[in-house]
């Protein structure tokens, strides 16, 4: 079946409710799951397919999902926008999931009335029972509303932009549904029955087209990057990026599609911080009748899912599959493994290795030390964020633990003048079998604290690896930064690598002078980077990267605010002629990355101030407040199920994962709180 959908230059496109019957993922226990994956058209176009798999109801089953034979089906949105929307998306995808599934519980009656009754056409048993199985009214009517609010929204910021207001897209836009789940004709359950949505600000305009050109490279530069940090790691994010700018075959492995999807889409976020395009093959998720892909001779950036049945790709079986960089996703902290490649560190410079020679200059500091010292802070930031509730727990079994050592050392020092004292000499054997007692207490309550630190220290590992890929809005911000003031200082300034020959002419590409750059920059032979900058201008990346700067300093076109730090950091150097110093780059690039008028700036606030609300009405202390009023306000505010929401329930899950002994009280309110967003809250909760 085929539904009108939304994309994301508010078009119409398609999306498909179909059976996946040979999944080899058919019993997976991680469903419902999310992706999203790639297809190049016939005419060059690529489009991105966003995929929600999921178990329907069983139509002989009333109210079971885990009865009969049924395969996985799955949702699929279609769009041309690469890159920006992937939480909207996702929350549309699962209002669409919960219609159907609400469908097909309240028709079975029907679905079976029409098996029973032979004495109808097969078509008029099968139409109706389809209509009813699969919610096409319900979706059909939802999927039309949100269309027409999207055009609603462009309609309001292009008279906003034809009318020369400033910040325009930096003001928070959101996508009201009323009537998501009962339809049309039910107009008193408006004022419950109401989903919202936040929509990016690239979603509000047409000027990213559906051809490859910079302005692709900026979609793909949307995309998220902390997924790819998280599961990979500061080493291994830099000896990748190593590899992508030297055009190298890369091959990503992995049992999960969701985490193949997140790393190879972050990684291309992570080269378009400078602007730079994607290889020019870019899978991110194999299918096993392609195989054959993976002896293109150009370079490439194709994910694999592995398993142990035929249905999935062995790589062993794949001939003549050439020079290859395999990255294992499953596996942390080792090293990327490089199948035929003789010389690694001369074809994928390790930047985070130094040699004899960079020793003597141990006060130079070089890019990639800047770039490994961001990096590291950014995991830090992250890791802060998803294991508070790991150290809060911590705390409180350390004073719990301190809290029985005083009273049995108390109680120790109690029977020591009770044994001295004459007048409890007769009780002096059942004394000592008290103290026998009470040591056997104290190193059971040792034994306990030691079981109960061992698994605090798993406590928020089930959310900080990547499931479904949580988001941390400020970590992801200055992810952004520590890429873009690498690639600023390296590609930022066009008179490094251009050279004017005679007056009134055209400026021409000039590698030499760029390594000569390089070279007087720091980057002296033989060091990591400069090996990387060699294979960078031999490559087909740099070219394009800089025929596409030439033809915007041609063109003089404006740089819209919404347009990648990179864009926004090098005008402002060009404008205020500025010059491309290490310092001055980082400086300028956190300015405009700090401005309040930045688009999606306000996601910080709403995730910082979504996760106090929640840790607050959760906390084992009192609430200083009106909780009854405060979880009212959130479970309103949580109807904006793309953003709010998934903040919400990531806090919530944390803390039943912290309801362990003297911590039980998170639990209970956290579950409290899951009752009532299920209750009163959006139908996607």
């Amino acid at each position: 079946e085929t539904l009108s959908t939304m994309n994301a230059s508010g078009n119409v496109s398609n999306t498909y409710n179909s059976a996946n019957a040979n999944s080899p993922n058919s019993n997976s226990p991680k469903l419902p799951s999310y992706h999203t994956f790639s297809h190049r058209l016939a005419n060059g176009m690529t489009v991105h397919c966003h995929v929600r798999k999921y178990l329907p109801y069983h139509t002989k089953a009333e109210g079971r999902l885990d009865v009969g034979r049924r395969c996985v089906r799955a949702l699929v949105l279609i769009t041309r926008n690469a890159g920006g929307g992937n939480r909207l998306y996702m929350a549309l995808l699962k209002a669409l999931e919960v219609l159907t599934l609400e469908a097909g519980a309240l028709s079975q009656d029907v679905c079976c009335r029409g098996d029973e009754k032979k004495e109808e056409t097969d078509d008029v048993a099968m139409n109706s029972s389809m209509d009813a199985s699969t919610g096409i009214r319900y979706r059909r009517h939802f999927l039309h509303a949100a269309y027409k609010e999207h055009m609603k929204l462009c309609r309001e910021v292009a008279a906003a932009l034809a009318s020369g207001a400033k910040s325009v897209l930096a003001k928070p836009r959101i996508l009201t549904l009323p009537l998501a789940e009962v339809g049309t004709g039910h107009g008193l359950f408006g004022a419950v029955d109401t989903l919202r949505l936040a929509v990016p600000s690239s979603f509000l305009h047409e000027r990213e087209p559906t051809v490859s050109g910079s302005e692709s490279i900026a979609a793909l530069s949307r995309n998220d990057m902390l997924p790819m940090l998280r599961c990979l790691g500061v080493t291994r994010t830099m000896r990748l990026l190593s590899a992508l700018m030297s055009e190298r075959r890369i091959i990503f492995t992995s049992a999960n599609v969701s985490k193949l999807a997140a790393v190879g889409y972050g990684a291309v976020a992570m080269m378009g911080q400078g602007l730079l395009p994607p290889p020019p093959v870019f899978v991110p998720a194999l299918p096993p009748g392609l195989a054959s892909l993976l002896q293109t001779p150009s370079p490439y950036l194709i994910g694999v899912l592995t398993g142990p049945t035929p249905h999935f790709i062995n790589l062993r079986n794949v001939p003549n599959i050439g020079e290859v960089v395999l990255f294992d996703l499953d596996t942390s902290g080792n090293e990327p493994f490089f199948a035929g490649i003789p010389n690694p560190q001369q074809a994928v410079p390790d930047l985070t290795r130094r040699n004899l020679d960079e020793f003597d200059s141990a006060n130079r500091v070089s890019l990639p030390d800047i770039l490994y010292q961001d990096l590291t802070e950014v995991m830090k930031l992250d890791k802060r964020m998803f294991w508070q509730g790991a150290v809060q727990e911590k705390l409180g079994l350390a004073a719990e633990r301190g809290r029985t050592a005083a009273k049995n050392a108390m109680k120790k020092g109690l029977q020591y003048f009770k044994n001295k004292s004459k007048e409890m000499k007769a009780k002096e054997s059942f004394g000592t079998d008290n103290v026998e007692d009470e040591e056997v207490e104290e190193e059971a309550a040792t034994s306990s604290y030691s079981g109960e630190n061992a698994l605090s220290k798993s406590v928020g590992k089930g959310n900080y690896f990547f499931e479904q890929g949580f988001c941390h809005e400020a970590a992801e911000l200055e992810a952004r930064v520590a890429f873009t003031t690498f690639f600023v200082c390296i590609l930022g300034d066009l008179r490094t690598y251009l050279t004017q020959q005679t007056p009134g002419t055209s400026p021409v590409v000039d590698k030499e002078k760029f390594m000569r750059f390089r070279n007087s920059s720091g980057d002296t032979p033989g060091t990591a980077m400069f090996l990387l900058c060699g294979n960078f201008v031999r490559g087909k990346i740099f070219d394009s990267f800089v025929e596409a700067r030439m033809l915007e300093v041609q063109l003089r076109r404006t740089v819209p605010e919404d347009a990648p730090i990179f864009a926004l950091t090098t005008n402002f150097h060009r404008s205020n002629k500025v010059d491309f110093y290490v310092n001055n780059v980082r400086n300028s690039v956190r300015q405009v990355a700090s401005d309040a008028d930045f688009p999606g700036r306000h996601l910080i606030s709403w995730n910082e101030g979504v996760r106090r609300r929640v840790t607050e009405l959760t906390s084992a202390q009192a609430f200083n407040g009106d909780p009854v009023k405060a979880l009212s306000l959130l479970t309103e505010d949580c109807r904006e199920s793309s953003v709010i929401l998934i903040d919400a329930v990531m806090v919530l899950w944390t803390r039943i994962l912290e309801g362990k002994g003297m911590q039980w009280k998170k639990a209970l309110l956290a579950l409290q709180m899951f009752r009532n967003l299920l209750l009163n809250g959006p139908i996607n909760a």
